[in-house]
C-alpha cells in the first residue's frame, strides 16, 4: 500500500471463506483408469493456460494415462483449442464449460494446477484444497498465502512451463506424497480460510474498531473507523 500512502499499520487483511462443508473430499475415491489434472480459471490471458497445456506436454509421453480438463469460460477459448490441437496429446486435453458448482470436477481430479501470471487469492484453489487436493501454482499474488511449498503442494515460478511438468511430474509419480498434500491442504483451508475463520475475523476487526473509539482513540476520519479491505 506504499503506492496509496497508507500506512501499514492501519491496513487488515481479510482472506476469502470457503464452505468446507460443501466443498469436502469425496466420500469415494475416484476411478483408477485415468488420472486427472483438473484446472478451474477463466480462459483470459492472465490466468496464463498456455504454460499449462506447454507443460502437460513435456509430461504427456510419459504418461499416457492422464488428461488435462480445463473448466471456464473466456475469450481465449479458440486460442487454447488450437494450441491444444498441436499438442502430442491433444486427445487428452479437455475443455469444459464453466459451471455453477465444481464439485464433480473436483471429486473426479487427482491434483488441481493454476498457471497464471497474474493472480489475486483465488476461491477455485481454496476450493480444490478444501476438497482435499494438492495443489500445483505459481508463485505470484496471494498463491504463496494459500500453498505451502511441500507441503500441500508445489509453488513455481510463472511462465516457466519445464517447472510445472517437473512439479506434476512428481505428485503424478508419488501417490503417498499426494495423499499427504491433500490432507494437509484440507486441514490448513479448514483452520485458516473457511467461512467461520472469516466471519471471526470480520468480528475481531469490528470489536477492535468499536473499542477503539469507545476509548477515545482516533479522531476525524479515524472516528469512521480505520481503513480495511478484504483480500
Amino acid at each position: 500500500m506504499e503506492a496509496c500512502k497508507v500506512p501499514e499499520r492501519r491496513i487488515t487483511i481479510i482472506p476469502n471463506g470457503v464452505d468446507v462443508d460443501f466443498f469436502r473430499p469425496p466420500f469415494t475415491a475416484p476411478p483408477q483408469d485415468k488420472t486427472v489434472i483438473l484446472c478451474v480459471a477463466r480462459l483470459v490471458p492472465d490466468k496464463d493456460h498456455e504454460t499449462l497445456i506447454s507443460a502437460f506436454d513435456l509430461i504427456a509421453r510419459q504418461h499416457q494415462d492422464v488428461e488435462l480438463w480445463m473448466a471456464g469460460n473466456g475469450e481465449r477459448l479458440a486460442a487454447l483449442k488450437q494450441l491444444a490441437a498441436r499438442s502430442v496429446a491433444h486427445g487428452r486435453i479437455r475443455f469444459l464449460r464453466g459451471q455453477p458448482d465444481v464439485r464433480p470436477l473436483l471429486h473426479q481430479c487427482t491434483l488441481f494446477a493454476l498457471s497464471s501470471c497474474r493472480e489475486a487469492m483465488p476461491n477455485a484453489v481454496l476450493e480444490a484444497m478444501a476438497c482435499g487436493l494438492p495443489v500445483i501454482a505459481t508463485a505470484t499474488g496471494g498463491l504463496p498465502e494459500l500453498v505451502e511449498h511441500g507441503r500441500t503442494g508445489f509453488l513455481v515460478p510463472k511462465q516457466n512451463a519445464p517447472a510445472l511438468a517437473r512439479a506434476m511430474e512428481k505428485l503424478l509419480m508419488d501417490e503417498k506424497a499426494r495423499a499427504a498434500f491433500g490432507k494437509r491442504a484440507r486441514e490448513r483451508v479448514e483452520q485458516c480460510y473457511s467461512v467461520s475463520a472469516m466471519v471471526r475475523s470480520h468480528t475481531d476487526l469490528f470489536c477492535s474498531l468499536l473499542d477503539g473509539r469507545d476509548r477515545g482513540i482516533g479522531h476525524g476520519r479515524r472516528r469512521m473507523g480505520s481503513p480495511w479491505r478484504i483480500k
